[in-house]
C-alpha cells in the first residue's frame, strides 16, 4: 500500500520518510501516532510562527532525527 505522505517524496524526502515510518508503526509503537499528529499539524501550519526569518520545518526535523 502507498503512503499517505508519498507525494513529499520529491520536494521533501525527510518528511516523505518520517511520515511513512509513522504509519507503518502505528499500531505497533504508539509513540509513532505522536509523530505523525506532530508532522500533521505541521502542515496544517499550527507549529512555529510563520517567520520568514524561522528555520524551515524540514531542517528542524532533520535535527530531531
Amino acid at each position: 500500500m502507498k503512503s499517505n505522505f508519498a507525494f513529499l517524496n520529491d520536494t521533501f524526502p525527510v518528511l516523505g520518510k518520517f511520515g511513512e515510518l509513522a504509519e507503518k508503526y502505528l499500531y505497533s509503537d504508539s509513540n509513532s501516532c505522536l509523530m505523525k499528529a506532530i508532522l500533521a499539524r505541521a502542515f496544517r501550519g499550527e507549529l512555529g510562527t510563520n517567520d520568514p526569518e524561522e528555520e524551515s520545518a524540514e531542517a528542524l526535523l532533520r535535527q530531531i532525527l
